[in-house]
């Protein structure tokens, strides 16, 4: 049995999803740098439920 191919299946899976992360990781920063769409002068405790924030109370 060869290890090798299992073991370059294995690196070529792990690859790809770590730049399925490394996206998605991408994706929130440029979403946090832009507050979430939402001007932060405008956030108040109206829409509670803004980016989970029913998680935190």
């Amino acid at each position: 049995m060869r290890t090798d191919c299992t073991n370059d299946n294995a690196l070529d899976a792990f690859i790809a999803r770590k730049a399925e992360i490394d996206a998605m990781l991408a994706r929130l920063a440029a979403l946090s740098d832009e507050h979430f769409g939402y001007a932060p002068d405008e956030i108040n405790w109206t829409p509670r439920k803004t980016l989970a924030f029913d998680a935190l109370i």
